[in-house]
């Protein structure tokens, strides 16, 4: 029975230790940049929000951007979007943060 006991004690730890490496390269990608009309942009957290509430308020009956509207890239540099690419900024986000953060036993 002691033998038995290590032995699961034994899998369980790794695959605990496994579903941390999982995990720290989950956040190591999401602290990355995505590639967007020739810009990368950050995906943390801060800039998701903006690009989700930007996206959000094109969105809502009689939303349209301000003229002349930008996001900020990576390298600060103002990229100007239409709404239709801002929407297509965020779809690629949201697409790539699923690639990248489901764990593989959830897909």
């Amino acid at each position: 029975m002691n033998v038995v006991r290590k032995l699961l004690i034994t899998a369980d730890e790794v695959r605990a230790r496994r579903i941390d490496e999982i995990d720290a390269l989950c956040g190591e990608r999401l602290s990355g940049k995505v590639v967007f009309k020739g810009a990368s942009f950050d995906i943390d957290d801060k800039n998701r929000l903006n690009i989700m509430s930007a996206v959000l308020s094109a969105m809502v009956p009689g939303g349209v951007l301000p003229q002349g509207f930008t996001m900020q890239s990576s390298d600060k540099k103002e990229i100007a979007l239409s709404s239709e690419e801002l929407f297509f900024l965020q779809t690629a986000l949201t697409g790539w943060i699923y690639l990248t953060s489901v764990h593989p036993e959830m897909r």
